[in-house]
């Protein structure tokens, strides 16, 4: 119990102090990467893991993505995605600012990925 304690603390002064900005940062990358199509892949991964740069979490939900899904993954971001994913990673970070609310803006960083690519 104590250890999930700690890791709970130690995830939240994290997202509180750093994690919220370098997301944006990493978000701004891996939007830039599926924007330029041919790097989207990296992109995608970079998006399956924005929640372990933003949180510490280390819950990983890739899967394994086919041709289709990647194009229209692509169409998705540059009509809707690209600005959906700023809007919800702003929420997460405004989470985060409110410690109470920290659960909440995780989830929000966890599903962002399906919010921009349609993952």
């Amino acid at each position: 119990m104590e250890d999930l304690i700690a890791n709970l603390i130690v995830r939240i002064l994290w997202a509180a102090l750093f994690g919220w900005w370098i997301s944006i940062i990493w978000y701004l990358f891996a939007i830039v990467f599926v924007a330029m199509v041919f790097s989207a892949p990296a992109g995608y991964w970079m998006l399956d893991r924005i929640e372990m740069v933003f949180s510490f979490n280390r819950e990983s939900h890739h899967t394994w993505r086919t041709r289709e899904r990647i194009v229209l993954g692509v169409i998705w971001f540059y009509l809707i995605g690209w600005w959906a994913g700023l809007l919800l990673i702003g929420l997460s970070s405004a989470c985060v600012v409110t410690v109470i609310a920290f659960p909440f803006g995780s989830w929000l960083m966890r599903s962002l990925d399906t919010v921009v690519i349609l993952s």
